[in-house]
C-alpha cells in the first residue's frame, strides 16, 4: 500500500510540521495559516478523500435497498491453511450475500470542491458508472462489483443554496458533469 502524501510517521514531515507551527506561532489566525500550508502540500487525492490532517470532502451515506424484497444467498466456503495453501481440516463456514442485481439507493455529497477537485469527482462518477468498481470483501471471487445507474448529479452553490434549503433539489440545480 502506498504511503499518504503527508505521512505523520515520517521524521522529515514531523520536522516540517513543527517548522510551520513555529512560523505562525502567536499570529492571528495561526491555525488557518498552518492548515492552508498543509493543504497546499497534500496531493489531489488526499485533498478530496482526506488525510491524517484533513477530513474528506466526500461523504457517502449508507445505501438502502430500493426494493422491499431482496434475495439473500448463502455461500459455503472452506478455510484455507495459509502455510499449506490447502483446505483446513473441519473449518467450513458460510457467509451471506445479497443477490447479484440487487438495487440500492446511493447518495454521495461533495463539499467545497475547487476546479481540480471537481475533475476528480467526475472521474469517480465515471468509474462508478462503468461497473468496473468493487467494494467490500471477497472481491477476488467476483463479489462486490457495483454500478451506478440513473445518476442524477446536482450542484448547489451560493446562488442556489437558499432555494435548496427552502425547497429541496430542483432540475435547475442539475449538474452536467461530463
Amino acid at each position: 500500500m502506498d504511503k499518504p502524501c503527508i505521512d505523520p510517521s515520517d521524521k522529515e514531515i514531523k520536522k516540517w510540521l513543527e517548522e510551520i507551527k513555529e512560523k505562525y506561532e502567536g499570529k492571528d489566525d495561526a491555525d488557518r495559516f498552518v492548515a492552508e500550508e498543509i493543504y497546499r502540500k497534500l496531493c489531489p487525492i488526499c485533498r478530496v478523500f482526506g488525510s491524517h490532517y484533513f477530513a474528506s470532502k466526500i461523504t457517502i451515506n449508507d445505501c438502502r435497498l430500493k426494493d422491499e424484497k431482496t434475495y439473500i444467498e448463502t455461500r459455503d466456503r472452506v478455510a484455507i491453511d495459509r502455510d499449506t495453501g490447502t483446505a483446513s481440516q473441519g473449518k467450513k463456514y458460510d457467509f451471506e450475500q445479497v443477490a447479484a442485481g440487487t438495487k440500492f439507493d446511493f447518495y454521495m455529497t461533495a463539499d467545497n470542491l475547487d476546479e481540480e477537485n471537481e475533475k476528480i469527482l467526475k472521474i469517480i462518477i465515471k468509474v462508478l458508472e462503468s461497473g468496473n468498481f468493487t467494494v467490500g470483501g471477497k472481491t477476488s471471487i467476483g463479489l462486490g462489483r457495483i454500478k451506478l445507474c440513473d445518476a442524477k448529479v446536482y450542484r448547489i452553490d451560493q446562488n442556489s443554496l437558499e432555494s435548496y434549503l427552502f425547497n429541496g433539489l430542483s432540475e435547475e440545480m442539475g449538474w452536467q458533469y461530463v
